[in-house]
């Protein structure tokens, strides 16, 4: 005797823009837990920035060094700029990588 099995349909979810809105987005000086880069000021560390070892900007690329003391300390992490000169290159989006 054949044994049939008997089939699911799964229909996929289609959302049509008619349903309950979306909640806003917050801005990025609203998100809890979110902290200024030390070199653009962009909010974009998830962390104080003494607590975000080598963290990568996403908007100037800098990584955060926690090991230097000052803006006119040589960062190891960046290629031995300082913050200063990272600050001047990056003016809050463009990389601030050495050329």
């Amino acid at each position: 005797m054949a044994h049939t099995r008997k089939k699911m349909f799964y229909a996929p979810k289609a959302f049509n823009g008619y349903g309950p809105p979306e909640p806003p987005i917050p801005a990025a000086q609203d998100r809890p837990g979110r902290y200024p880069c030390p070199c653009c000021g962009q909010i974009t560390l998830p962390v104080p920035p003494e607590e975000a070892v080598a963290y990568i900007c996403p908007v100037c690329w800098w990584e955060n060094d926690v090991f230097i003391s000052s803006d006119n300390e040589p960062s190891d992490e960046n290629h031995g700029l300082t913050l200063s000169q990272g600050g001047k290159m990056s003016g809050g989006s463009a990389p601030a990588i050495p050329g």
